[in-house]
């Protein structure tokens, strides 16, 4: 969804000169200026008001024409001033307001020729979408709402309005319910197959306007590339999809990547699922001997075995490729993760690593105990595996995969302990170096099928 701009750039491309375009822009339902600094619980009207009702831009810096209501002057405010407006902003937003509000600031220091602002000052930008979970209440007890002709916030009584705003929170809610809880649609012969589907957010809630506006052959380019390469990419309805369907037959859920121009990607990957015999499941493996020695010492002779490892490797490329993609929109994060596991009731998880055989050697096996796993369980913003804000960077992606990893090896029976236990790098290191060993084993049964 597109909110309103006084500008012609968007929020992220704004440049100094774009400032020149609020001589023309009128304060009222979307804008509000301010001259100079205001104090905390008056940012906090200010922001609840434009997160009450249709977002806006709150300008710190600028003095307005009593007449138009437009910028008539950029006096700017002192440089030295500008931290202490972030720590109100900050205060008003966490402590003023009740839920928080969220902003993004952007700042332009002087010397601007186009506006006349003098070296040593600046216009400081905030802009406050409008708030997923209305009513926002201030600490004054009161619901603030912008008047199209009044330079600061009116407390709102209507209860008609109130209860629109309640309505506003229950369809956000509504929404980020169905993106988590997308499913990929399987056939019948698939309904027995482990998938791990993965949810990529930016932007939960859809409210900070993020867009990527690239191009088929951009999202082509991106989706190419190994180790995961994908040669079947198409359009759907706003977003593209990427699979990669060399050497599968294209009826089936093979890995698929659907990413939506709100900047969402819904990410299924197949998980290798190993039946008896084991000692022909694993060929290809180092370690498949004593693997298979430790299930017929602990007596598992039926438990369908998961494939694990080529997820580390798999994660990372695919938070690459989402860090690629949504950058292009000036997206860095943070990204809200959900992941799920389908059908892995009484699996027994295989990682090709030494320190793993130790582990299970000393308490046993994991035997998943759910049909299904959801990292983490619940529909609330706290219920994410959380990716911080990077800019793109190569060890970005590995952090992001071992943040993830970690977790969903958790869900099924490997306790992160074991990851860190070491006071190394080692275990890591290990797990790394399983992709080398999913990618020969797999090769090992390709060469197979082929002779048969």
């Amino acid at each position: 969804m597109k909110y309103y701009n006084p500008f012609k750039n968007s929020f992220a491309e704004l440049k100094p000169s774009d400032l020149k375009e609020l001589y023309s822009v009128s304060e009222g339902w979307y804008v509000e200026y301010k001259s100079q600094q205001i104090s905390v619980k008056k940012l906090g009207k200010s922001i609840s008001s434009f997160a009450n009702q249709y977002g806006g831009w709150l300008i710190i810096g600028v003095e307005e024409d009593q007449k138009t209501l437009a910028a008539k002057s950029f006096p700017g405010i002192d440089i030295a001033e500008i931290e202490c407006v972030y720590q109100n902003l900050r205060n008003a937003s966490k402590d003023v307001v009740n839920p928080e509000v969220y902003y993004e600031t952007k700042e332009f220091r002087g010397p601007i020729k186009e506006i006349g602002l003098n070296r040593d000052r600046a216009i400081l930008i905030i802009r406050i979408p409008p708030g997923p979970e209305p009513a926002y209440i201030h600490s004054d007890g009161r619901i603030y709402r912008r008047v199209a002709d009044s330079s600061d916030p009116k407390p709102e009584t209507d209860r008609a309005l109130l209860e629109r705003l309640w309505d506003r929170a229950k369809l956000a809610k509504t929404n980020l319910r169905k993106l988590i809880n997308r499913r990929p649609v399987l056939s019948e012969g698939e309904s027995n197959n482990c998938y791990l589907n993965l949810i990529i957010l930016s932007d939960p809630y859809e409210i900070k306007g993020h867009w990527f506006s690239g191009k088929f052959t951009d999202f082509v380019n991106i989706m190419k590339d190994n180790p995961i390469p994908c040669n079947n990419i198409f359009t759907r309805s706003l977003g593209f999809v990427a699979r990669q369907t060399a050497g599968n037959d294209p009826y089936n859920r093979v890995f698929t990547w659907e990413f939506d121009r709100h900047c969402h990607s819904f990410v299924s990957l197949p998980i290798n699922v190993f039946s008896k015999p084991y000692i022909e499941s694993l060929d290809g493996y180092t370690l498949k001997y004593e693997y298979v020695k430790a299930l017929d010492d602990a007596m598992i002779s039926s438990s369908p075995l998961l494939d694990l490892n080529m997820i580390f490797e798999g994660l990372a490329s695919i938070f690459a490729r989402h860090r690629t993609l949504v950058g292009k929109a000036k997206i860095y994060g943070p990204f809200y993760v959900k992941v799920q596991l389908e059908n892995t009731w009484r699996a027994v998880p295989f990682l090709n690593m030494p320190s793993f055989l130790q582990h299970i050697k000393k308490y046993g096996f994991p035997v998943v105990q759910e049909e299904d796993i959801i990292v983490y369980p619940g529909e609330d913003l706290d219920n994410f595996v959380l990716l911080p804000e990077r800019n793109l960077k190569k060890d970005v992606y590995i952090n992001d995969a071992i943040n993830v990893s970690m977790e969903i090896f958790e869900a099924l029976g490997i306790p992160i302990d074991f990851f860190i236990s070491t006071g190394d790098h080692s275990v890591i290191e290990e797990l790394i170096a399983t992709a080398e060993h999913f990618r020969n084993a797999q090769q090992l049964r390709n060469t197979k099928k082929l002779i048969k």
